[in-house]
């Protein structure tokens, strides 16, 4: 009796006083009850900017209502006036959500948040809660708030995605709205969601906990913000919201700078597949069957400039079989060369490309990637490493059916087999891979692969994009998502925040840090 005595007082005398000026209300974090949280309560300008208002702390305490608990100082706030309150990091004390304060909290990393026009705080002083519901609310409308923002507009959508959220009504106006969410108490509500909700309510919660780079409404319906009309893309690259599309008949570049508003800086024509492409700075390399290997000066994008095409030496009179190149330190590529094997060039000056080495490990050779002295080549059922300075394989890894694409980052390295099989492996020893797990799926097709910022993407041809977080790769069911397409993927690329799938219409855009930006 005596604790409970005392946390109420103790919470009596913080919610009156607040930090001595000004008036304050009461609000509550609950994932569970959320304590030590801390909390940033934004005013939202009209153009959709942000000005921080306040910062508060939530409450601990001995009993699970004394716990998750907030001030918002109403000073100086109008009834239509939009605020955003984010809340980061604390300890759950109910992460079960039965209302029992747990034995011990769970550690929360991540994020929820809550969009709430200034007449509804003021009218539900200790009401007003910062919930998962909130949080999906956020995240559906992320897009509009970052890309469009439009006050009004903006309201209607928020009434319109509650009603996506939860299937009944909690103010018992008989309306499901924007002031529901704003009740959702997921102690007395949970059965409220929506059933697609219910049924992944673990998973949601435990990609809040982590922080994982893949939030809750990915489970749920992610959604591109562009798309670029380019017709068929087999491989992309981008640089600097700049976005290279090769096609069986020619590259295509695009300014994607404003993902809604996608525009073509120009195309040129090649008779044969571009089969594989990279780029560094202002140029850009072309693997392209049997017309060789080029390099464009793409400087100024709207006219393109062809360097050089170059393809090894002794081999000039056989028809050349072009089939990657990449970039690699010190102004060095490394191409694939199909039956002619693999050849490192130095590109100092691109307009002369000199010939450094050329070796064939195998029968063909499909790609490969250079990491200081040591060369990972992928032939048609291999992955062989190679030490360049003797051209001594080191390691040799065998497959029964026939890869399509390799891509090697930091310490990891990954290759898919045509028919819908990855292997992944560690590289931290460069010439001993280590296996860490291979992940399949039948009846499908890979035709290429990438890794950026320790992230896989696979696109798959009929699953769609699955996404991998190799930081995570020993929780396999927490590291992977998978986001359905209409369209058969065929590429794929990550750089300056975005997502760009290629597909035979063109290539779709997704933002995926637009959930994390505030």
């Amino acid at each position: 009796m005596f604790y409970r005595i005392l946390s109420f007082f103790a919470f009596i005398i913080l919610f009156s006083c607040g930090d001595g000026n000004g008036e304050y209300i009461s609000a509550k974090a609950k994932l569970g009850n959320l304590a030590g949280a801390d909390v940033e309560i934004f005013k939202v300008l009209d153009d959709g900017s942000l000005v921080l208002h306040h910062t508060e702390k939530t409450t601990d305490g001995y009993l699970l209502e004394d716990i998750g608990n907030f001030l918002i100082k109403i000073d100086n706030i109008s009834d239509n006036d939009l605020f955003l309150i984010k809340v980061s990091g604390g300890l759950d004390w109910d992460s079960n959500d039965d209302g029992i304060k747990d034995k011990k909290p769970t550690k929360n990393k991540g994020t929820i948040r809550v969009f709430a026009l200034g007449k509804d705080i003021k009218s539900l002083d200790g009401k007003l809660t910062v919930s998962l519901a909130t949080e999906l609310a956020y995240e559906m409308l992320a897009y509009d708030f970052t890309y469009s923002f439009e006050k009004e507009s903006f309201l209607r959508k928020l009434n319109t995605v509650s009603q996506d959220i939860l299937s009944r009504d909690i103010n018992g106006d008989g309306i499901i709205n924007k002031e529901d969410l704003l009740l959702f108490d997921p102690v007395v509500h949970k059965e409220y969601l929506r059933q697609v909700i219910l049924s992944k309510l673990d998973i949601l919660v435990e990609r809040i906990y982590e922080n994982s780079k893949f939030p809750p409404i990915f489970e749920l319906k992610p959604v591109p913000i562009g798309f670029v009309p380019s017709g068929f893309a087999f491989k992309i690259r981008e640089n600097n919201r700049v976005l290279f599309i090769g096609s069986p008949y020619g590259m295509h570049i695009y300014d994607v700078s404003n993902p809604l508003e996608t525009f073509l800086y120009s195309s040129f024509a090649t008779f044969d597949w571009i089969w594989n492409l990279d780029v560094k700075d202002n140029l850009l390399f072309i693997a392209n069957l049997s017309e060789g290997f080029k390099i464009v000066d793409v400087s100024t994008p709207f006219t393109p400039n062809l360097l050089s095409i170059f393809y090894p030496g002794e081999l000039i009179d056989d028809v050349p079989n072009a089939q990657s190149i990449e970039v690699a330190d010190n102004d060095l590529v490394i191409t694939a060369n199909g039956i002619h094997g693999f050849s490192i060039y130095s590109v100092k000056n691109p307009q002369n490309p000199v010939e450094l080495l050329t070796h064939k490990p195998c029968g063909t050779v499909l790609d490969a990637a250079l990491k200081e002295n040591i060369a990972y080549v992928l032939c048609k059922k291999s992955l062989k490493v190679i030490d360049i300075s003797s051209l001594e394989e080191k390691f040799s890894y065998q497959t029964v059916k026939e890869l399509s694409d390799l891509e090697v980052k930091e310490d990891k390295l990954a290759f898919s087999e045509f028919e819908g099989k990855v292997y992944i492996f560690d590289i931290k020893n460069r010439i001993k891979p280590e296996l860490l797990t291979i992940l399949s799926w039948d009846e499908d097709y890979i035709f290429s692969i990438r890794i950026k910022n320790n992230t896989l993407y696979i696109p798959l041809f009929y699953e769609g994009l699955y996404i991998v977080d190799l930081q995570n790769i020993q929780k396999l069911e927490k590291a992977i998502l998978n986001i359905k397409m209409n369209e058969n993927p065929y590429c794929v690329e990550e750089g300056s925040g975005l997502v760009f799938v290629g597909t035979k219409d063109g290539v779709y855009i997704f933002d995926l840090t637009v959930f994390n930006n505030f």
